[in-house]
This record gives C-alpha cells, sequence and structure tokens, in this order.
C-alpha cells in the first residue's frame, strides 16, 4: 500500500483538459460623405460585429473556435421570414501546438506579420480577414522565424479553391528583451488559372531606446511588367510625462505604374493603419490603380491623459511618386482624429472620423465613427 502511494504521487500528472470563452460585440455607427464602402452606397451606417469562440487546450496542443455575426443594420425587410443566417460565418477554426521553442497552426485562422503592412487581420472592419492554411514560428533567444502559407480562390471564384495560393517567410534577429528585430520577408503568390506570380521581398525593422522608437521597412515586388517597390520609416518620441504624450514623424512610399496604371501591391495588408483613416488616398481617389503611386507624409500626435484613455491626431499629405498625364502631382491631404476610452473592464467607447481635401478644388470629404467593443 505505502509503495503504491508513493509511485502514484511520483509519477507525473496527466495534463487536464482546460476550456476557455470569449465573447464580442462591436456596435458602430459610421456617417459619411467620401468613403464608397458602405453597401449601396449608403452615407449612414450601423454595422454590428457579434464573435462567439471557445478554446480547448491539452498539454501543449489546442483548438479554437470562433463564428461570427456581421450585419449592416436595416438590411432585413423583415426578421421573420429570414432564417437562412445568411451573415453567420467561421471565422477561425484551427488545431495548434505550442512548445518551449515554437508553436504551430493548422485551419482557418487571422494571421499578421508584423504591423500588417503586407498581411493582416483588418480587425477595424467588422467582418476581419481570415486564411485557410497553417502559420508556425521557431525560435531561439536571439533568432526566429516565421512561415505562413494559404490556398486562395483563384481569380475571385469561391469554389476553385486550391488553384491560387500565398506563401510567406519572415525572420531574423529578435533579441529576447525589448521588441526590437530585424527580419527578412519574402512573400510568394501564384494563380494557377491564368499562370501568374507575384514575388514580394524585403526588410522590416525596427527598435528603440529611450524615449525614442522607430521603424524602417522596404520591399521590392516582381510578377508585372515592371519591378515595384515600396519604402517606409517612422520616428517616436515618447516624453516620460504623466500624459503619456508622443509624437510621430512617418514617411511612406509606393511605385506607381506611370500610364501603363498600377504599381505596388499591397497584398493583404491593413491599409488604413498606413494611408490614412478615411481609406481614399490610396482606394477611391485611385493612386493605387491609375499609376500615380503614393507618397504619404504624416506627423501623428498622441496623448494617453488616463489609464484607458487614447486621443490620437494626424495630418497626411499625399503625393504621387510617378507623373501621369492630367492628374495632380498632389493627392490630397487628410486629417484624422481618435479617441478611446475605458468603460468597464472589458467595454471601450471609442470615436473619430477624418476629413480629406482633394487638390482639384472639390468639396471637403468627410468620414467619423463611434463605436462600442464590448468583450468577454
Amino acid at each position: 500500500m505505502f509503495v503504491c502511494l508513493m509511485l502514484s504521487l511520483a509519477a507525473p500528472r496527466a495534463a487536464e483538459l482546460e476550456t476557455s470563452v470569449h465573447a464580442q460585440v462591436r456596435p458602430r455607427a459610421e456617417p459619411h460623405t467620401g468613403r464608397d464602402l458602405a453597401p449601396g452606397g449608403a452615407t449612414n451606417l450601423f454595422s454590428q460585429r457579434a464573435r462567439l469562440g471557445a478554446t480547448l487546450t491539452l498539454g501543449g496542443w489546442s483548438t479554437l473556435i470562433e463564428v461570427q455575426d456581421v450585419r449592416v443594420w436595416g438590411t432585413e425587410v423583415n426578421t421573420l421570414t429570414d432564417f437562412s443566417a445568411d451573415t453567420f460565418d467561421l471565422h477561425q477554426g484551427y488545431a495548434a501546438w505550442k512548445g518551449e521553442r515554437g508553436w504551430l497552426r493548422l485551419g482557418r485562422q487571422e494571421i499578421n506579420m508584423h504591423e500588417q503592412r503586407l498581411i493582416g487581420a483588418v480587425d477595424w472592419t467588422q467582418q476581419g480577414r481570415a486564411f485557410d492554411g497553417f502559420h508556425g514560428q521557431a525560435h531561439s533567444e536571439t533568432f526566429g522565424v516565421n512561415v505562413a502559407g494559404a490556398i486562395l480562390a483563384s481569380q475571385g471564384l469561391e469554389d476553385r479553391g486550391g488553384d491560387a495560393g500565398m506563401v510567406a517567410a519572415w525572420g531574423g534577429y529578435r533579441p529576447s528583451e525589448g521588441e526590437a528585430l530585424v527580419d527578412l520577408v519574402a512573400i510568394f503568390m501564384f494563380d494557377a488559372m491564368d499562370g501568374s506570380t507575384l514575388t514580394t521581398a524585403g526588410l522590416y525593422a525596427k527598435g528603440g531606446a529611450g524615449i525614442l522608437s522607430g521603424r524602417v521597412e522596404g520591399y521590392a515586388q516582381l510578377g508585372g511588367p515592371s519591378v515595384q517597390w515600396m519604402a517606409g520609416a517612422q520616428g517616436t518620441l515618447a516624453p516620460e510625462l504623466g500624459v503619456k504624450p508622443t509624437v510621430t514623424l512617418w514617411y511612406d512610399a509606393l511605385s506607381g505604374g506611370g500610364a501603363d496604371g498600377g504599381g505596388f501591391n499591397t497584398l493583404f495588408a491593413t491599409n488604413h493603419k498606413f494611408y490614412g483613416l478615411a481609406d481614399i488616398a490610396w482606394f477611391k481617389v485611385g493612386a493605387a490603380q491609375d499609376g500615380r503611386g503614393l507618397q504619404d507624409a504624416a506627423l501623428k500626435l498622441g496623448l494617453s491623459p488616463t489609464e484607458g484613455t487614447k486621443v490620437g491626431l494626424d495630418g497626411h499629405l499625399f503625393l504621387g511618386t510617378a507623373s501621369v498625364d492630367g492628374l495632380s502631382a498632389v493627392v490630397g491631404e487628410e486629417v484624422d482624429l481618435t479617441g478611446k476610452v475605458k468603460l468597464g473592464q472589458k467595454v471601450w467607447l471609442a470615436g473619430g472620423g477624418a476629413l480629406y481635401h482633394a487638390p482639384d478644388g472639390e468639396a471637403i470629404d468627410g468620414w467619423g465613427f463611434l463605436q462600442v467593443d464590448a468583450k468577454l
């Protein structure tokens, strides 16, 4: 009896199954005159995200299932006749393994690379972005590498998954202390339907010392009639004061294709993080398609007067990188104002807006938002 008791105490305990549940409800109001993202071109948009997810963990293994419903208020004439759940979807569903020196996820998942310049989940949108594929990381104390891949729909054909795909790798020097890193980046995309390929390669580096921090990055892109490129730099001063002020100088440049149109392809980026919250300069005005490319020189100011409160004011000057007959070298100017306050343990109220002015003297385009973000 005594021997059996000692053996049972000495034997390793079996891993216990752990469960966790998370939920989110995020209603948002967006009045605007410039954005063309609303269904039917509506100028007043009320949307909502509702997510529910659960994670099961057993030792180093886990699974996550997350479903969501994303809807625009008032798009159903009568909810009594709508029982198809047409806005209900699986946002994430993957199996994962985690060890001391790495992890791997397999299934539908969000994938974010660095600050989401080229690959991101675009969490600002109510639907968000997820990929069907894998994402893994291996690291030591000073080096790390990420590898990800996804199966995509070919030429927008949702029933032809497997005819197109993406493979991405990024990694390099990553010291264990702080957030500094220097990564090489390579992303390869292919579409078997038309035989096209697109290769993007470059460098991303960030670091800081004391009250100064910054980031530089640059990429070249092969796959079209000419080589396209993108470069960006950012420097931030954060004095150690009670209201936690920040002053950021920001510059991005993306190549244009000139008279032939096109230019640098930002792939699966969270673009509003970089080219103005209004999403006008890069998309609606056409700098991403009309061949001008884009330069963005910005000054960004921030304050955190209390715990859980943030205020930001950004000013952008947008210029082209390539001259195109009949188009101005000045793409536009934009001012963005945002604020966020914590209402409860996991409840935030956020709001803000943007004013965009084009150089042709037309009226100023405006956009604003007010949202509640409640999480469990």
